[in-house]
């Protein structure tokens, strides 16, 4: 898998918490691993790992969501890979 960043001019969403502003994927080790920028900072942090055989995300999944709700969206889908 091919590193992918994607980016959003949304800075907030309505309750004032920062969102992820770029996203991006890459292919580490053994996992591919989630990185992203949120509005008003300039570093790139490590949201979360998986596992490619196991799980699939694109970068624009996170572009304009909170960390809260990016972090949701992993663990709904390791659930519903857990339960197939």
């Amino acid at each position: 898998m091919k590193n992918t960043t994607v980016s959003s001019t949304e800075t907030t969403t309505s309750n004032k918490q920062p969102v992820i502003e770029r996203a991006s994927i890459r292919r580490e080790e053994y996992v591919n691993v989630v990185y992203v920028t949120m509005t008003g900072q300039a570093d790139e942090e490590r949201l979360f790992s998986y596992y490619a055989d196991e799980l699939h995300f694109s970068p624009e999944q996170f572009v304009g969501l909170t960390q809260a709700a990016a972090q949701k969206i992993r663990h709904d889908a390791d659930v519903a890979y857990l339960r197939s």
